[in-house]
């Protein structure tokens, strides 16, 4: 069985804050920091991310690096590394992935937005990339109405460091 304990995987969040349209109460906090269920939607998705295995995470957060950063280091117990992205201009998500991955640039890439509150298992995910051979393997979420298509994407990716050629 494939266990991400052995595979040479990174995990890169994209925790940036992009829009404008949130509530003027939780305006000053990024959104991977809203609570859900008393913590922060981000420490839970890094604790996931840990127990899963995962030694090397990247988290990008462009103009709230320095808020996020304050969070991970109030996280006890986490035995990945947890590496701040900041950036001096704006590189955009397909920006912050190239160079996140450069670190391990061997390594399979996790991308997964930092407001991803329920992750999927994550042995069970690198068991269907690797049984289907795939070079990306896309996760997605049901949608609750139905017009097609039923599904949407959960913005979690997870990718062959070669996927990143094909990235203009």
């Amino acid at each position: 069985q494939t266990s991400t304990n052995s595979m040479n995987l990174q995990a890169i969040i994209l925790a940036g804050r992009l829009d404008f349209g949130r509530q003027a109460s939780n305006w000053s906090l990024p959104p991977a920091l809203w609570p859900l269920a008393g913590q922060p939607v981000l420490e839970r998705l890094l604790r996931h991310l840990d127990r899963s295995g995962i030694r090397h995470i990247s988290l990008c957060g462009n103009s709230d690096a320095a808020v996020l950063a304050q969070a991970v280091q109030r996280m006890t117990g986490l035995r990945a590394t947890v590496q701040i992205s900041t950036e001096q201009l704006p590189l955009g998500p397909a920006g912050v992935l190239i160079r996140a991955a450069q670190q391990h640039p061997e390594a399979l890439i996790l991308l997964v937005s930092g407001c991803t509150a329920c992750p999927p298992d994550l042995n069970t995910l690198m068991e269907a990339h690797q049984k289907a051979r795939a070079a990306l393997t896309v996760v997605l979420n049901p949608k609750s109405s139905a017009p097609s298509p039923a599904t949407e994407a959960a913005d979690l990716y997870l990718m062959e460091p070669t996927v990143l050629e094909q990235v203009p």
